[in-house]
């Protein structure tokens, strides 16, 4: 089945999100092994955030197989968080159009 292009927007914007989130997890993961210690505090998240200089991006990748799952079990949830932005978004817009329509003209 094709996709329509809002359905590819949602699921960019929120594979986009969902990275972000797993790097800011990652760093924190990483300031409490520094605290604390590797040996008290096992790394099980592996998420880095590289610059590509010849396309001006940056890119945020999953390093291990464990990092990979916890994307791929993320992702429907991030989808549905952000299809549901769309939709209370569209219902502000509705709202704001119909009190438009309700008021009376002035003349």
């Amino acid at each position: 089945m094709e996709q329509t292009t809002l359905q590819q927007c949602i699921e960019e914007r929120a594979a986009k999100r969902l990275l972000e989130d797993l790097y800011s997890a990652c760093e924190k993961q990483n300031e409490i092994i520094a605290i604390i210690g590797q040996e008290n505090f096992p790394k099980t998240l592996r998420v880095s955030k590289t610059y590509n200089s010849y396309n001006h991006k940056t890119q945020i990748e999953l390093k291990d197989t464990k990092a990979e799952e916890i994307y791929k079990s993320l992702l429907p949830k991030y989808i549905t968080m952000v299809t549901d932005e769309v939709l209370h978004k569209i219902d502000e817009i509705d709202y704001v159009l119909s009190e438009k329509a309700n008021e009376p003209a002035d003349y």
